[in-house]
Formats: structure tokens, C-alpha cells, sequence
């Protein structure tokens, strides 16, 4: 069954740009491009790296004499 979905299953041809439109681009249009997927890509490591950086567990430190207290 699913092997019959999978093959009525079609993509459509051209989409958004298609393989054609990519060739055709200004080599200035493909530099904008590609400054915008850097410019994305960094603004990504920066907001993961932010999450990261959680703060310290903290420690409770009992002396002898407090330990049984609590």
C-alpha cells in the first residue's frame, strides 16, 4: 500500500525557481544570496549560542552540623 502511494506520489515541476532560474541569476543577484544565507546562518549560531550558555546549577553545601537537619 504505501509503496503504491509512493509512487502516484508526483513533485511538481519548476516550483518556486526551478533549476533554470538558478543558472540564469546575476552573478550579483547569487552574492546577495549568499550574503543573506551567511547573514542568517550567523544570526542562528548566535541565538543557539545564547541558549547554550546556561547558567551554573547551584550547589547547596551543608556542614556536619547541618547535614541532618534537613
Amino acid at each position: 500500500m504505501l509503496k503504491e502511494q509512493v509512487a502516484r506520489f508526483k513533485l511538481k515541476r519548476g516550483g518556486f525557481m526551478g533549476t533554470e532560474a538558478y543558472e540564469n541569476l546575476s552573478p550579483e543577484m547569487m552574492r546577495m544570496f549568499e550574503n543573506m544565507k551567511e547573514q542568517n546562518r550567523q544570526a542562528v549560531n548566535k541565538r543557539s549560542g545564547q541558549s547554550s550558555q546556561a547558567p551554573p546549577a547551584k550547589s547547596i553545601i551543608l556542614s556536619d552540623d547541618e547535614y541532618g537537619k534537613y
